[in-house]
């Protein structure tokens, strides 16, 4: 996993992420064992570069986020962590998951599922092939099992990003931009 940084297809999708915000540096997670904030140090976190998936008929999937800084010991995780995800200043941990399979049909379900607690709602986006999800890690999501007519795994890749805004920077960091209007809520 951590050779894939460097291939041809990993550094074009870098370049246009960068294109897009160019408002920030944008950086690999660090890839590091912590002890977590969240439990007074019980439980271990883990930040991860990259993570492969390939979710199979009949497994279930818990809900999660893929981090929360707030629930990492800062100096376990290189000056990361301790603070809220989006405050002004601090980097902004965002994931990017790729769909890998060349054909993914709407009836092998597979979907991943974004969870609004709040307002008891949600959304589930469709695996297409070729598809990417751009979102900060501390939103609540699961995948969901492909269907039994499915005929191979649904694979997919998180790239794991650091959103860093420029130093003295006023604004709190985010993933929404102007010209693209009000950001919809889940």
């Amino acid at each position: 996993m951590g050779e894939l940084k460097s291939l041809p297809a990993a550094r074009e999708v870098q370049s246009r992420l960068c294109a897009l915000y160019p408002a920030y540096d944008i950086a690999h997670m660090p890839a590091v064992r912590a002890r977590s904030a969240a439990d007074g140090g019980r439980s271990e976190a883990v930040c991860a570069q990259f993570v492969g998936n390939a979710t199979v008929t009949g497994d279930t999937y818990r809900w999660h986020v893929d981090a929360d800084p707030a629930a990492l010991e800062p100096e376990a995780c290189g000056g990361l962590g301790g603070y809220v995800n989006g405050a002004t200043g601090r980097p902004l941990f965002v994931s990017l998951l790729v769909y890998l399979n060349a054909e993914w049909r709407a009836s092998w379900d597979g979907e991943t599922l974004f969870r609004d607690p709040d307002r008891s709602t949600g959304v589930l986006v469709q695996p297409l092939p070729g598809r990417a999800i751009l979102m900060v890690q501390d939103v609540l999501h699961r995948a969901s099992a492909p269907s039994p007519s499915a005929p191979a795994p649904r694979y997919s890749l998180v790239w794991k990003l650091l959103f860093i805004p420029p130093e003295g920077a006023d604004d709190p960091p985010t993933l929404v931009r102007a010209e693209w209007g009000e950001p919809a809520r889940v």
